[in-house]
């Protein structure tokens, strides 16, 4: 039996409803009061979308539960609503409910084809459910820019609660392999963030070149002295670092370069090579730290981190074809719970 349509008189009573609202809004002088009603007039057209940006807030409070009946609802008015499927798996990833965010994923990446953050996300929670060519290569620049900007101000705070390392392996092993009683080294930061590594590595140098794209992270930066009152990093670059190298920066100008827990973020970092085999000296050093991964000559995502591993053949597959020589590869404590991979190479 086919479904019964809408009242007639209901369709009329309603269609008079909102003339009657209109008209009154028309000529209303009221002011708080009209902006009111043509708020709630506004929403009451736009059931499914109010409730989406209702959500959306409380997602972004951290109130996830709250934030899934919202979605909920606004699909109950807007089906193939992409953007509430999307936030909707991100809520539910949050709450360890992953079977519920995949199928919301492979929803929101139906209607939406070109979502990079559904489809990272998807790789990241099951790599099966992707054709191998849309695997994702790189974490989407906006959604790095979101996470980095966002927490920015409390960064430096986190990393020191969770006993934070990375900064103190990169600088000792840098100054291992060069004259610590020299005070007029040029190096290159990649990812240098709130300034933690610099920080170290500006007692032993005269140009100190950060390079971040999150304005944020780099105001904070900007903001750190050397004792003698000048900067640490007396030259600051608002720039992805994967885009660096392709602006021609001078070559053969930095003594080293250090990637200190960044490379993980970015995937396919072969280019990247290229740029710091281009900028080093004759003999300068480069500092790297990555994440390992169990495909040995390959990186990929780390299943449910969200992050890239890189196995120890394609890093040194990546050094000898630009002519770089590993002299030290080690693990490093991170974290207490998180280990990654330094490898300290020398322009040949």
């Amino acid at each position: 039996m086919s479904q019964s349509s809408e009242p007639s008189s209901n369709k009329s009573s309603r269609a008079s409803w909102r003339a009657w609202i209109e008209e009154w809004l028309e000529h209303s002088s009221i002011g708080e009061a009209k902006d009111f009603l043509r708020e709630l007039f506004y929403r009451l057209n736009n059931l499914g979308e109010a409730n989406f940006d209702v959500g959306k807030r409380m997602a972004d409070a951290g109130k996830h539960l709250d934030a899934i009946i919202r979605f909920h609802i606004c699909l109950k008015f807007s089906p193939n609503h992409a953007q509430a499927h999307a936030m909707l798996a991100h809520c539910y990833v949050a709450k360890g409910q992953t079977t519920k965010a995949l199928k919301h994923l492979q929803q929101a990446i139906a209607l939406n084809p070109q979502d990079e953050r559904c489809i990272y996300m998807l790789a990241t929670l099951d790599s099966s459910l992707l054709a191998k060519e849309l695997m994702p290569r790189t974490m989407p620049y906006e959604m790095m820019l979101e996470y980095f900007n966002n927490v920015a101000e409390q960064y430096e705070f986190m990393q020191q609660s969770q006993q934070y390392r990375a900064h103190l392996y990169a600088d000792q092993a840098l100054w291992d392999e060069l004259d610590r009683r020299r005070r007029d080294y040029v190096v290159l930061e990649l990812g240098c963030g709130t300034g933690l590594c610099g920080q170290l590595l500006a007692e032993h140098t005269e140009d100190l070149v950060g390079v971040d794209f999150a304005h944020k992270m780099i105001d904070i930066a900007r903001m750190k002295r050397r004792p003698d009152g000048s900067r640490i990093y007396p030259s600051l670059v608002y720039q992805d670092i994967r885009n660096y190298f392709q602006d021609s920066p001078p070559e053969a100008y930095f003594d080293a370069v250090v990637a200190c827990h960044v490379l993980h973020y970015i995937g396919d970092i072969g280019s990247l090579f290229d740029g710091i085999v281009k900028v080093l000296k004759p003999e300068g050093i480069a500092v790297l730290q990555v994440e390992s991964y169990d495909k040995v000559d390959d990186f990929g995502l780390l299943k449910g981190k969200g992050r890239f591993g890189h196995g120890d053949g394609y890093m040194r597959h990546q050094c000898q074809r630009v002519g770089l020589s590993v002299i030290a590869y080690h693990g490093i404590q991170v974290y207490p719970d998180y280990q990654m991979v330094q490898y300290v190479v020398r322009k040949l």
